[in-house]
């Protein structure tokens, strides 16, 4: 267990804590400035573990819940605008454990051709 830190453009980090069942920015002072609990949901397990978060383009916080065999988007206030679950029995499917969006210029993964040429 532990974190997934990215920093933002906007100068705060992004960090998936998975000891606590959260996602949180952090302001470069220390200070909170937006949070989501990941096991409040009906039906999460105690301790989902999110693995990682990316910030979207468009503000929206993409989380992937390993445990949960989850991943999330999320908006600023807190609201899930989407949510994809694995569709096979628990014992056959792999967990949600990363989560990446190509061509985001988040650094994770590198920019299409496709999305160059557009």
């Amino acid at each position: 267990m532990g974190a997934f830190a990215s920093r933002l453009p906007n100068g705060n980090t992004l960090i998936s804590d998975q000891n606590n069942s959260r996602v949180i920015e952090v302001s470069p002072d220390g200070n909170v400035v937006r949070g989501y609990v990941t096991n409040l949901q009906p039906g999460s397990v105690a301790m989902p573990q999110p693995t990682r978060a990316v910030r979207l383009k468009d503000g929206n916080t993409l989380i992937s819940n390993q445990f949960d065999d989850q991943v999330i988007e999320v908006d600023p206030s807190g609201n899930i605008v989407f949510s994809l679950r694995s569709l096979e029995p628990a014992s056959t499917s792999s967990t949600r454990d990363d989560a990446k969006v190509v061509g985001d210029d988040t650094g994770l993964t590198p920019p299409s051709l496709t999305n160059l040429s557009s």
